[in-house]
């Protein structure tokens, strides 16, 4: 039983480095490749279940507030499928805290060669995206043949520009843990790397992707050069963005700021004036029910009472009149959780400031947060189960790469 519960194990954890070709090719693979290698991993630890000590709840404590809070929500959520997305998240951190259990699990020079491939297979799928994902400097009317090619052959119905965003936007989020573990052995050639991510990003169509390794660029260069713990001053900034957030949107609605004194880039490009009447909706409807919000999922198609009056808004400022969902993080926070869950989930925040990886990778952990901050910030919702998948993913990746040698926990 021993024997095939550690042989389980280990095909688990290499059936993961499917991740490069995943993020390279086609983004959306990420949730069967966690599902797989999880379920695996699962199955494995339920073979012996001694390995289970090694889940140390008690650093999770933090934690668990607001993830009560998140599934006591689906009481009163508006989505129809918000049990399930809650149960997608459960499962995203079961499974890779038995896929952190399978690694741990594996001999020294097992856990080496398994981090080299890993991170192989990782920049790979970096090399592949940024090579797509410059179709716009290479070769602008990609596009428009993919999409013939699409209509003229029905089995090949190839979602090639999303495919192309979705993969630049996660880019950022792998590139830097992967930059800090080879950093003293191939400096030069991720500076090079960096740059040409951060050009590819800037001419692409994702405005995400750029956000993304905006904030990444930025903070790894300020904390590499200047050895500052900034946990406090993160925590404050994200505090105030996300507790004040629906005030701030009213108020540049009103005032109609994006029109008035946002740069042309931002209307065009952004989509700045649309953005701004999404924000001022679901900004308006989460201060209606301001202590406990809307419910998990809800910012998802949400059909507000008096949506006549915000059509009505809409065309007056000539903009589409749509609510897929919030497109803003903290604003999607406030509405489905209310006050309540956002200062849960603060409390969250706080211990992911401060999780227990090695010294030599803060740098990298700040710039990995910050460019995961920009994946999340203004795009997509963060319950695609893609998204919570590659998350997940990313929180074994930093894992097994910047572990403390003496922390033997997950």
């Amino acid at each position: 039983m021993v024997k095939a519960s550690e042989k389980i194990h280990q095909v688990a954890l290499y059936f993961l480095l499917l991740a490069g070709p995943v993020l390279g090719f086609a983004t959306k693979g990420f949730a069967p490749l966690l599902a797989i290698s999880g379920f695996m991993a699962f199955i494995a630890v339920l073979m012996q279940p001694s390995k289970l000590r090694q889940v140390e709840l008690r650093v999770f404590t933090f934690v668990f507030p607001f993830l009560f809070f998140m599934g006591l929500s689906v009481l009163w959520s508006q989505a129809e499928n918000a049990g399930r997305s809650y149960f997608v998240l459960i499962l995203v951190i079961v499974f890779t805290a038995c896929l952190c259990i399978s690694f741990k699990g594996l001999p020294t020079d097992m856990q080496a060669k398994f981090k080299h491939l890993l991170s192989t297979s990782l920049l790979f799928g970096i090399i592949i995206s940024v090579a797509v994902g410059a179709y716009p400097l290479l070769w602008p009317e990609l596009p428009v043949q993919i999409h013939i090619l699409s209509s003229q052959v029905s089995f090949a119905n190839i979602e090639f520009v999303r495919q192309s965003n979705r993969s630049l936007s996660l880019i950022p989020v792998f590139l830097f843990p992967l930059a800090g573990f080879y950093w003293h052995r191939a400096r030069w050639l991720f500076i090079l790397l960096i740059i040409i991510v951060f050009l590819v990003t800037a001419n692409s169509t994702s405005q995400t992707a750029f956000l993304a390794m905006l904030l990444g660029t930025i903070v790894f260069v300020f904390a590499y050069f200047y050895k500052y713990d900034g946990k406090k001053l993160i925590f404050t900034v994200t505090a105030i963005g996300l507790l004040f957030s629906p005030l701030i949107f009213l108020k540049s609605f009103e005032y109609n700021l994006v029109q008035t004194y946002a740069p042309a880039i931002i209307k065009q490009k952004a989509s700045g004036n649309y953005r701004e009447w999404i924000y001022y909706t679901y900004s308006n409807e989460a201060l209606s029910r301001p202590l406990v919000g809307h419910g998990l999922k809800s910012t998802k198609n949400f059909s507000p009472d008096g949506l006549h009056h915000y059509i009505k808004l809409a065309k007056e400022r000539n903009v589409p009149y749509s609510l897929a969902h919030a497109h803003n993080f903290p604003l999607q926070i406030i509405f489905e959780f209310g006050y309540l869950g956002a200062i849960l989930f603060l409390v969250a925040f706080w211990w992911l400031l401060n999780l227990r990886f090695s010294n030599s990778g803060r740098t990298i952990c700040a710039a990995t947060l910050a460019a995961t901050c920009g994946l999340l910030l203004f795009a997509y919702s963060v319950w695609q189960s893609w998204l919570l998948a590659s998350l997940g993913f990313l929180f074994f990746y930093m894992s097994i790469l910047y572990r403390r040698e003496d922390q033997n926990n997950v």
